[in-house]
């Protein structure tokens, strides 16, 4: 597991940490070239940033659980230590359905969670939820535990009290009819809608309205960025 870090002190660690997953085929260099840091220091918001490259096989390893008892181990009993006063998980596309997964897999271990056009599954299942006339009638019993979007699903019908949600997605995304059933499930001050598509501009513009609406009461410092 490669992983970049990004602090807003060199010396102690800040208020809150956000750790970010990608999607596939993304590497945590993207979200730099997207202007994700820049957004939070620009802000000098007391929040130090993770950006996590889980290698090629983490999709496949997703649904026999190692990538997500690697991101407790090496990612949240970590940061743990640290003694940061929250922590946020959060991913891009299909990064955003493994963070579900851990939420799930680990509950309590997040404080909240920062969705960026989470992937919402695949057709055939969000045909079966729609058919069930929602999320609160589809039957959410007997699922597998390697089904991972059908725990997802699962996820957001019971447990979606347990950590505060962020969702945000573009208009034009190629999953909008599914975002919007996942959005759906939501209170509507968790949910962020810009136009725009599936793609980087549009999750660089919701990274920036999830600090702005997640975090206006965290002072501003002038800690220096760590190198």
């Amino acid at each position: 597991m490669r992983i970049l870090h990004d602090c807003a002190h060199t010396d102690r660690p800040a208020k809150s940490l956000v750790i970010l997953l990608p999607g596939a085929l993304q590497q945590p260099e993207d979200f730099v070239a997207a202007g994700f840091i820049a957004a939070l220091r620009q802000r000098r918001l007391p929040i130090d940033l993770t950006l996590v490259d889980l290698g090629i096989d983490y999709i496949g390893e997703t649904t026999n659980g190692s990538t997500l008892q690697r991101i407790d181990t090496e990612l949240m009993q970590a940061a743990r230590r640290q003694h940061y006063h929250d922590i946020w998980l959060g991913g891009i596309s299909i990064g955003g359905l493994i963070a579900i997964a851990y939420a799930d897999r680990y509950p309590g271990r997040v404080d909240g969670l920062c969705l960026l056009s989470p992937y919402p599954g695949n057709r055939m299942l969000l045909r079966e939820i729609e058919a069930a006339g929602g999320l609160d009638q589809w039957p959410a019993d007997a699922i597998e535990d390697e089904d991972a979007e059908r725990r997802m699903w699962r996820w957001l019908q019971t447990r979606k009290e347990q950590a505060c949600i962020h969702l945000g997605y573009g208009s034009q995304d190629r999953f909008a009819p599914g975002l919007e059933q996942v959005a759906a499930a939501l209170a509507t001050q968790h949910v962020d809608t810009v136009p725009g598509g599936h793609d980087w501009p549009t999750w660089a513009k919701l990274w920036e309205n999830f600090l702005d609406q997640t975090f206006p009461n965290l002072r501003p410092d002038t800690g220096k960025t760590a190198e």
